[in-house]
């Protein structure tokens, strides 16, 4: 609050962090927020979330969340039926050794962007190309193989431009990698996803319902709230 923390909360904060992630139970998950807030004036901030969960005492996965700066280095592939790009978010890092999913160092330099500013190039380089191969002690592109033989990826359309800037996308690929964390199917989590859609827009119909009038601006906001949600829901559909 207030500006960057001074380097020894940054550091605590880490202790907590790991402290928190040894103490996962079984099937047990957390969200950690990683990203890079850019050079002051420069490029606009980017937001990860990565779903940490634990397989069991040895070992943890760690999903990989992002609607934006990075998804080059997501696997891509073309959809022959559909004749679009998909790509795999969240992409899920598997078998991570327990003593590297825990390493106070990894995840100082994991959140040293959002710490303080950092250009988005070289951020987003060591997050993508060194960070986050260190844990799977591998690429992302030869993990992605590995979850396509197993069946369990999770191709998507790339989020449109109208829901990457936002966070809901990026919640939605996070709701995601909890399900699966906790044992669901993808069949399954994305019916999870889908029906927590159908009751937040059930809800908000049922607020502007009971509300006589609104202002213009209101109207606007919740216009493109609901765009928002439609967009969301045909890319969910269509994947």
């Amino acid at each position: 609050r207030g500006g960057p923390p001074a380097p020894r909360r940054a550091v605590d904060f880490v202790a907590a962090l790991v402290a928190r992630i040894e103490q996962l139970p079984k099937r047990g998950s957390m969200l950690v927020p990683a990203g890079w807030l850019g050079e002051e004036g420069g490029a606009p901030a980017n937001l990860l979330l990565l779903a940490v969960a634990r397989r069991d005492d040895d070992q943890f996965d760690v999903w990989v969340c992002n609607t934006a700066g990075g998804l080059e280095y997501h696997a891509a592939r073309a959809d022959g039926a559909l004749g679009a790009l998909l790509v795999l978010a969240p992409a899920r890092l598997p078998a991570i050794a327990a003593s590297r999913a825990t390493l106070p160092s990894l995840w100082l330099l994991l959140l040293r962007p959002l710490f303080w500013h950092t250009p988005a190039a070289a951020a987003k380089n060591s997050i993508y190309e060194q960070l986050l191969p260190y844990l799977p002690r591998k690429p992302l592109l030869a993990c992605a193989a590995e979850e396509e033989a197993e069946g369990g990826a999770a191709w998507g359309k790339p989020p449109a431009s109208e829901t990457s800037s936002g966070c809901g996308a990026l919640a939605l690929q996070a709701l995601h990698a909890l399900l699966r964390a906790g044992g669901l199917s993808p069949a399954a989590s994305r019916h999870v996803e889908m029906s927590v859609h159908a009751a937040m827009a059930a809800r908000l119909a049922a607020n502007l319902d009971a509300t006589p009038s609104i202002g213009r601006r209101d109207a606007a906001i919740a216009s493109l709230a609901l765009r928002q949600v439609a967009i969301l829901c045909a890319e969910q559909l269509s994947a």
